[in-house]
């Protein structure tokens, strides 16, 4: 059991980590960047919302889902900055949020800061504010 919560604890300090090294990124996105930033932001974390009610009770499923999102990261960190950077946030999320240490906490504020800013964006260019 302590085993196990320090392996939880190891995690959130991971995410936070992962988290930290894209924020350089976010500061230097042009507006076209940012577009792409938010857009993939909202798309994955409205893809996850839909999927959870499905999944809710399968671990192995939650689990695959995240490690799809890291993988997209990492694929696409070659070439496509601001959506490798969405998916991080969006896996950040939802990985934070099955975890209870003070980091993983912490990762999930962080990203839902992210996630609402990214929602409101794209609500003000879809009703041309």
């Amino acid at each position: 059991m302590l085993r196990s919560s320090r392996l939880k604890a190891c995690r959130g300090t991971e995410l936070l980590d992962e988290l930290t090294n894209i924020l350089p990124n976010l500061y230097r996105f042009n507006k076209e960047n940012d577009l792409d930033f938010t857009s993939t932001i909202v798309l994955l974390h409205r893809y996850w919302d839909n999927l959870k009610e499905r999944i809710d009770n399968n671990w192995e499923l939650r689990i695959e889902f995240i490690q799809i999102l890291h993988k997209m990261a990492v694929l696409y960190g070659d070439v496509n900055m601001p959506v490798a950077c969405g998916a991080r946030v969006v896996a950040c999320k939802v990985e934070s949020s099955y975890l209870n240490d003070e980091e993983a906490r912490l990762v999930h504020c962080i990203t839902g800061i992210h996630i609402d800013r990214a929602t409101s964006i794209i609500q003000a260019k879809s009703t041309g504010a």
